[in-house]
């Protein structure tokens, strides 16, 4: 990847950024725990999002070059789904989904625990 960077037409603007390679490990940092949280449907807005931002420059700085369209595409469908999970949320069987099941909202506005209300 630093190698790729390196032949990018925007290597310069990368590197006043930041040392490549520590914005490599950084975007890693992100995708991980990210990617994890977003497969097993937990913060699945908020990891959405943050999948989403990481991706962004990662999609223009590496993929918008000559001979490189192929992940170009590919990162713009995964932005797609990104986009449509930050905005739906998640799915049935996600961890959100329990989550928001267990506590119910009254008339008030304050939260009631399902469990004991029943």
């Amino acid at each position: 990847m630093l190698e790729r960077i390196a032949e990018s037409p925007w290597a310069n603007t990368i590197n006043t950024i930041g040392n490549p390679s520590v914005l490599l490990w950084v975007s890693g940092a992100i995708f991980v725990p990210a990617g994890v949280a977003l497969a097993i449907g937990f913060m699945t807005r908020l990891s959405s999002v943050a999948l989403f931002m990481t991706l962004v420059p990662i999609t223009i700085t590496l993929h918008v070059a000559p001979g490189h369209a192929g992940p170009l595409f590919k990162n713009i469908a995964i932005l797609g789904a990104l986009i449509h999970f930050a905005f739906n949320g998640s799915g049935a069987i996600a961890i959100d989904r329990a989550l928001a099941l267990a506590v119910e909202p009254t008339v008030d506005g304050s939260a009631t625990n399902r469990a004991k209300a029943s």
